[in-house]
Formats: structure tokens, C-alpha cells, sequence
């Protein structure tokens, strides 16, 4: 276990070559040593992860401690980083670390555990194009709407759809982009 204690030596009794005690002819002043058990580093190198967002997590896994290995008959175990929407996390503040011995207690405490490497899960937004759709007619004193749209580049990801929410017209001669909102909406809510 990291820490220290005193070396705390104490003279019972000092005996000559014959065995006979002559401790009383010695006065001792006695410096006690100290003995220490630092913390053993532990340095584990992460790198950047990316992809699109496609709905299921991204999960970092390939962490690297192989400069600095943890004690024989020990095991380390990790609760990874993981993303799922866009966005990005730092990974070492997002893993959780334990090292175990061999009779299954905690020994996580004697370790000094850094990361190297600024690495980072990455979800890229998932780019969709979407075009909407245009209408025209022959001034009649009514408002033009248009609702539709078409997919022009992209997709969505499976369980999700688009609600579209139409808020342009125009009534008077002249023309407007067609302009609509989208939300996107999980199969689940």
C-alpha cells in the first residue's frame, strides 16, 4: 500500500562473541529510517476517434499503458469514453479507471494515473440536403403555400424521421423562398 512508516529500530539486548550480554556498556541513539511505497505511475496515451453520426455510440477502447505497465499480478479494467450524438467529449475525463490484484480488492489507490494525448471522441453531424418545393399560379387574392420537400444529398439515420413545419406563403404577385423548419424525430420519442 502507498505511504510510509518509521524503520523504528529498538535495542533489546547485544551480546559479545561468547554470547554474554553487554548491553549495559552501550548507551544507543537510535535515527529511525523511513520506509516509502510511492505511487507507481500509470500513464495511459489516448488518440482522437471520429465518425458520423449514424445513432449508435462511438467508443473509445484502444487505450495504451504500454510505457508504463501496472505491477505483475495485477488487472485493469476500464469503463470507456462513449458518444452518440454530435458532439465531442474528452476521453480521459469520461474513463473510469481500476486496477485490481488477484484477490479481486480495489488497488487503484497505488497507482498515479495521467493521460497522454489530448485524445477526444468526435461525432460529426450527419449532413442532409434538403430542397423544398416550389409552386406558382395566377394571382387569385388567396395565399400560395407549398408544403413538401425532397432529399436532394444524404439520409437519415434509421428510426428517424423528419417533421416539417411550413411557415411561408404569399399572396400578392411577387415571389418568396419557400421556407420551412425540420425537426427530427427518434422512432422511440
Amino acid at each position: 500500500t502507498v505511504g510510509s512508516t518509521d524503520n523504528g529500530a529498538t535495542v533489546n539486548k547485544v551480546v559479545n562473541k561468547d554470547g554474554i550480554d553487554v548491553t549495559k556498556y552501550y548507551d544507543f541513539t537510535i535515527n529511525s529510517g523511513t520506509l516509502t511505497v510511492n505511487k507507481r505511475p500509470l500513464v495511459i496515451q489516448t488518440t482522437n476517434v471520429s465518425k458520423t453520426y449514424d445513432g449508435t455510440a462511438l467508443e473509445f477502447s484502444g487505450y495504451d499503458y504500454s510505457q508504463t505497465p501496472i505491477a505483475n499480478d495485477q488487472q485493469i479494467q476500464f469503463k470507456n469514453a462513449s458518444l452518440t450524438d454530435a458532439g465531442e467529449i474528452d476521453i480521459a475525463s469520461n474513463t473510469t479507471v481500476w486496477i485490481f490484484d488477484n484477490d479481486n480488492h480495489d488497488v487503484s489507490s497505488n497507482y498515479d494515473l495521467s493521460y497522454q494525448g489530448d485524445g477526444k471522441i468526435i461525432v460529426n453531424k450527419r449532413d442532409i440536403f434538403l430542397f423544398s418545393k416550389t409552386e406558382s399560379k395566377v394571382y387569385d387574392a388567396t395565399p400560395l403555400t407549398a408544403n413538401g420537400y425532397t432529399i436532394t444529398q444524404g439520409e437519415l439515420v434509421d428510426g428517424e424521421t423528419i417533421v416539417p413545419v411550413y411557415n411561408q406563403d404569399i399572396t400578392n404577385v411577387g415571389w418568396v423562398n419557400n421556407l420551412f423548419t425540420v425537426t427530427i424525430v427518434k422512432a422511440d420519442g
